[in-house]
């Protein structure tokens, strides 16, 4: 490969072109240099190895480009096939560009990095390579028989790629990581049986999951705008007694469509179920992991999330568990016959403050779905304002979207004597049962009552003045 960055260089001198180089793995020259690794975006974390991923996911080739910004000259084009070793297994390639010939005050150098172009058909060699054609390039990874099938992925390897513009002046000596991005986002649909009997799985299908065009762009969109309109027939799955089974295929990234992603299923009734997903969107370099638990005489259980497609960020980033923050804003606690509750009177006390119970709520997961506050005891509490809203991103929870102050108050006036109680508990569609929203602390709840629901109480306007708590 030395060689080959020494043939490089003569043949740009040969044509009068600015001096420039390629080396692999070796130092730099006194002019502006860049070395960048290439990885790809699995495998780069100690809890993935490299060895452990599934052939196709594996960087079997990787073209590198450089070109000058402004006049779209290509300096490099150059094809690797062989890759250095992390000890976790990873692979990725370390590239020298030295003595690159810049302005005085620096300018514009595209990189393009494309790893398994044989998946698509490949790319040409050379300087003459069209950049206009590579910035808007789409591949097709279908099968022309399987319409309604996944990708047909094969051992040629997933399509990755990056592009990434960098300012260098004439003094720089640049160090640069460049992680490529999957073209494809991955499904793993893992059904667990906890029956005794070998169960089977038929009519496996996905609605919408894909969108119509049969191809997709090779460098990563700003934003996903293609709908999904196309469904997908998966093939029925066997699965034994007390065992996991799990099927992995892939699909181009899409918005859902108004009636959603849904996954169909049958099992040992005639006929199907549908399980809504409630994501807004499936990214490319995203995994999709459906977990389906067969449990005898009650059917199905779903749940999913959604994780970056690496081994270096484990953060979930969409999920259909819940996860609420709730959170008290005017609260008074005191025991009433020997038990806690959140204290609520009725009006105002004399510096003109509501002496009713108040709570901040905000719903992270699952994302899109409708949550809705509760009352156990309707006839003697009721809501102020807002008790219903919907689940947002943990950013927009962050800048104060979709959070709703929760307000109860007595109806009724105090009536010494009579004990009026009520539980709060929120409800979300598409989960059962109310929710954890008072999630123990190194076991102590932080307001009275269990792990679904608070107690409130009604007071009198004195006994809620003079509680300090």
């Amino acid at each position: 490969m030395k060689n080959l960055g020494i043939g490089v260089c003569l043949l740009l001198l040969s044509a009068l072109l600015p001096v420039s180089c390629i080396k692999d793995d070796y130092p730099a020259g006194e002019k502006a240099s860049v070395t960048m690794t290439f990885t790809t975006r699995v495998g780069s974390d100690t809890q993935v190895s490299g060895d452990d991923l599934a052939t196709n996911e594996r960087m079997k080739s990787l073209r590198v480009i450089v070109a000058r910004s402004s006049t779209k000259e290509v300096l490099y084009n150059v094809k690797y096939t062989t890759f250095n070793k992390l000890e976790n297994g990873q692979l990725y390639k370390k590239v020298t560009f030295s003595e690159l010939t810049t302005k005085k005050d620096g300018e514009d150098f595209d990189f393009y990095a494309i790893a398994n172009e044989e998946a698509f058909g490949g790319l040409p060699d050379g300087k003459d390579i069209k950049l206009e054609d590579l910035d808007n390039k789409v591949i097709n990874l279908t099968n022309g028989d399987s319409y309604d099938k996944p990708l047909l992925i094969t051992d040629k390897g997933i399509p990755q790629a990056k592009k990434m513009t960098m300012n260098i002046s004439s003094t720089s000596s640049e160090t640069v990581d460049m992680q490529l991005e999957f073209a494809v986002a991955k499904v793993d649909l893992t059904f667990h049986n906890t029956t005794n009997a070998q169960q089977e799985i038929t009519d496996l299908r996905f609605t919408d999951i894909m969108p119509a065009s049969t191809t997709t762009s090779l460098f990563p969109p700003e934003n996903v705008v293609v709908v999904g309109e196309r469904d997908f027939n998966l093939e029925s799955m066997p699965v034994e007694g007390q065992k996991t089974a799990t099927t992995t295929f892939y699909i181009y990234e899409s918005k859902a469509s108004a009636a959603g992603y849904k996954l169909s299923a049958k099992w040992e009734a005639p006929e199907g179920k549908d399980f809504s997903l409630n994501l807004p969107e499936i990214k490319r370099g995203q995994n999709l992991k459906i977990d389906i638990t067969l449990i005898k005489r009650e059917g199905l259980k779903i749940s999913w999330n959604v994780v970056p497609w690496n081994g270096e960020d484990t953060d979930v980033e969409f999920t259909s568990e819940f996860n609420g923050a709730f959170s008290g804003q005017l609260v008074k606690t005191g025991t009433v016959e020997g038990k806690e509750y959140i204290l609520t009177a009725e009006g105002m006390d004399s510096q003109q403050r509501e002496r009713y119970a108040q709570f901040k709520f905000v719903m992270t997961s699952p994302i899109g779905q409708n949550w809705v506050a509760h009352l156990s005891n309707p006839n003697d509490f009721e809501f102020v304002g807002d008790y219903t809203g919907v689940g947002v991103t943990q950013e927009e929870a962050d800048d104060n979207k979709g959070v709703v102050t929760l307000t109860v108050r007595p109806r009724r006036g105090f009536v010494s004597g009579e004990l009026r109680t009520t539980q709060l508990y929120i409800t979300v569609d598409g989960l059962e049962g109310s929710q954890l929203i008072n999630n123990p602390v190194e076991g102590v709840r932080p307001f009275p009552g269990e792990n679904n629901y608070v107690e409130l109480v009604q007071v009198s306007t004195a006994d809620y003045d003079t509680n300090n708590n």
